[in-house]
């Protein structure tokens, strides 16, 4: 509401303004009314439009934008000299200002993509993003736009982070190359400039629009010669007093206190704008949000100095005042990208709201493993500190510890990396057959995972993604999947039993557990751990999965979960935590057969492990019934296991030497690749085996 209240009073004054500068003209009055019909409708349309469809075509509507850019340079109409028009028939388009949303759209949503892998080249290519369209219209030639619309991609680069010393760099560099700027300048434009310094050298040419709009502005006084009382106005000595110049119009008929009004109308818009933007809820509407606000306020800006004389004449209109509808309609689209923000914001902070408790994927992964990794970081906090270190650590470890704020606990333990190391030992009397599926648990659910991407929590130690890998584009910014199948991706781990090779199947763990010990410096992450799947299933599953890629990856008809027919074998689960002062340290469970049917006959050790997990789960959320959405590390892990700990077999929390440098053996694929050093020992990169 105050947003909309200060735009439609700002309208009013154009409104009332415009019909004096037009010597009150009708007609100029109702092609404003139909515009800001039009220019309401795209607000509303853009309002109720989610941020997620904006981010999908912030892209293609950036595309658009500029193709109507080229065609302007190769088709569009010349009006004073200057090709900045597209003549659609029934209305008259000016795409550079379009290219205003657009840009800050595109630039966001690239900024949005990259933003967990963010380099100093990403800040380079949205640079190039930004300079293609300005060069256009730079073509046309339209200084002043095109450095409005330059300052809109500047904004956003900016807020995205772009270093002080890049910033100040770049600063010295424009300086430095003002003497080349001045040089390709058009003569009418040097003109300009020289006029702002003395407009008296040429008062009925170049200098002619200054000193008539500082007349104006001068001779208002306090209170103005009062409305449609303007002599510089009615007696037709100010140019172009509709659009670019109206802000004349107004200061002499209302005064300067006309004018502190209508800053603060202006004002009122530009700070909840900025309000808009300090509490956007991602990366892609704080950029949005904060580009548009600040493009909207340069626009008011640069009109009110070039009108006051402080600032060279550019053809830039003030916004929602002047006459013109392009300019109108795009400023009220960027007005509805920023309510659809406000909009979002509220709805995401109502989802804070309690409701009826409701537990997602809680199994034993997703599940028991966010619980065992809690478990980890206390062992690993209370370990280093029996074996000791600097007394600052010490007090940071104990202090998370009672806190039990755990992303800290694992930044301060130096934890980078978790695995979810699994193996399957369960053999059945019945050999598989040829063209059969045989598996512990769902073979379509391990045929979905499997044949997924593969996909992890990145950690913040990590110095460059795996070949082929991409960022996802929604989500916390936590996550990534690489460009091969989670079943033919391959890394060494360990359990209690001995090293293990692993699959990096696609599990929601990964990306829970990374998201929740992510640490945050205000809004940019400065830890995160690596964390994925390390899954060695079932011989007999094993053999299944060669057959299945040997047939294109199409799931047999005949399939087969083992259960009565198991024989032996036991189901080894947990978490491996590495990279901190104690090597590595897995808490988990080791579950036989034996154990699993003297505990629930009819289960086999795989699925009640994850039984046992939803048994806890069950009985927190009996006793907290308005707990609202929660995920499994939000849950109490002791009050979860203390449940679920009797139907796990054996629990094991264990320290291990091991390191994927231990015992390593090189492949052939890896023949003539140096040997990781050990400081790399925690990358990913020296995990993978294939």
């Amino acid at each position: 509401p105050p947003l909309l209240l200060a735009i439609c009073l700002l309208l009013t004054v154009g409104m009332v303004t415009l019909y004096s500068a037009s010597n009150q003209s009708f007609d100029r009055m109702e092609t404003k009314l139909f515009n800001i019909g039009v220019a309401f409708a795209v607000m509303w349309l853009v309002a109720n439009t989610p941020v997620t469809q904006m981010l999908r075509l912030a892209m293609p509507a950036y595309l658009v934008a500029l193709a109507l850019l080229v065609a302007v340079a190769l088709f569009g109409d010349v009006r004073n000299g200057a090709r900045r028009w597209l003549d659609l028939g029934v209305i008259s388009l000016q795409p550079s200002e379009l290219m205003r949303i657009a840009l800050p759209l595109a630039l966001a949503w690239y900024f949005d993509r990259y933003e967990s892998t963010l380099r100093l080249h990403n800040f380079a290519i949205a640079a190039a993003l930004f300079v293609l369209p300005v060069l256009l219209i730079l073509r046309q030639p339209d200084l002043g736009t095109a450095l409005l619309i330059a300052s809109s991609g500047c904004y956003v680069l900016f807020l995205a982070g772009l270093p002080w010393k890049v910033i100040f760099a770049l600063g010295a560099a424009a300086i430095a190359g003002l003497p080349l700027a001045w040089s390709l300048m058009h003569d009418y434009q040097r003109t300009r400039v020289m006029i702002l310094l003395d407009p008296s050298q040429d008062p009925l040419g170049a200098g002619y629009h200054t000193i008539q709009s500082t007349i104006a502005v001068g001779s208002g006084g306090w209170f103005g010669k009062g409305w449609l009382e303007g002599t510089q106005t009615h007696l037709d000595f100010l140019p172009e007093r509709t659009t670019d110049f109206i802000f004349a119009v107004y200061s002499e008929e209302f005064g300067l206190l006309g004018n502190v009004i209508l800053l603060l109308l202006f004002l009122l818009v530009i700070g909840r704008g900025l309000m808009i933007t300090v509490n956007a809820p991602s990366v892609f509407t704080r950029l949005v949000a904060g580009s548009v606000t600040m493009t909207f306020a340069t626009y008011a800006f640069v009109n009110m100095g070039m009108v006051s004389g402080i600032l060279p004449v550019v053809g830039v209109p003030l916004p929602l005042i002047s006459y013109g509808g392009t300019a109108l309609v795009s400023a009220f689209f960027g007005f509805g990208l920023l309510m659809s923000i406000s909009t979002n914001r509220k709805l995401i902070k109502s989802w804070a709201k309690p409701g009826a408790t409701a537990v997602i994927e809680h199994g034993a992964n997703p599940g028991l493993v966010s619980h065992w990794t809690k478990v980890a970081l206390e062992a690993i906090g209370e370990g280093i500190l029996k074996k000791g270190t600097k007394r600052e650590r010490e007090d940071l470890i104990e202090q998370h510890l009672a806190d039990s704020n755990y992303p800290k606990l694992a930044q301060a333990t130096g934890v980078k990396v978790i695995h979810v190391s699994e193996r399957d030992t369960q053999i059945s009397s019945k050999p598989k057959e040829v063209g059969e599926f045989v598996n512990t648990w769902s073979v379509a659910g391990f045929h979905e995972e499997g044949t997924s991407p593969a996909e992890m929590g990145w950690g913040t130690h990590e110095r460059r993604l795996p070949d082929e890998a991409q960022v996802h584009r929604f989500g916390p910014g936590t996550q990534i999947c690489l460009g091969k199948m989670g079943m033919d991706t391959w890394v060494r781990s360990w359990i209690p039993s001995g090293e293990i090779n692993g699959m990096v199947i696609r599990h929601g763990e990964a990306f829970t557990i990374s998201d929740s010990l992510t640490v945050y410096d205000g809004e940019n992450p400065i830890y995160r751990p690596t964390v994925h799947y390390a899954y060695l299933p079932c011989d007999a599953a094993i053999a299944s999965l060669i057959e299945m890629k040997m047939n294109g990856y199409e799931l047999p008809r005949k399939i087969r979960i083992m259960n009565d027919d198991i024989i032996s074998g036991s189901d080894e689960l947990g978490v491996l935590l590495m990279g901190h002062d104690l090597t590595g340290w897995w808490v988990g469970s080791r579950l036989s057969i034996q154990e699993t049917r003297r505990l629930a006959p009819g289960q086999n050790a795989t699925t009640l492990q994850v039984a046992a997990s939803l048994l806890g789960a069950m009985f927190w959320m009996i006793k907290n019934p308005t707990q609202g959405v929660k995920v499994p590390d939000q849950l109490p892990h002791k009050e979860v296991l203390s449940v679920a700990n009797p139907y796990l077999g054996e629990i094991i929390s264990e320290r291990t030497d091991w390191t994927p440098l231990k015992n390593r053996v090189e492949p052939f694929a890896k023949f003539g690749k140096p040997r990781p050093a050990d400081e790399d020992k925690w990358l990913f990169e020296t995990f993978l085996l294939v």
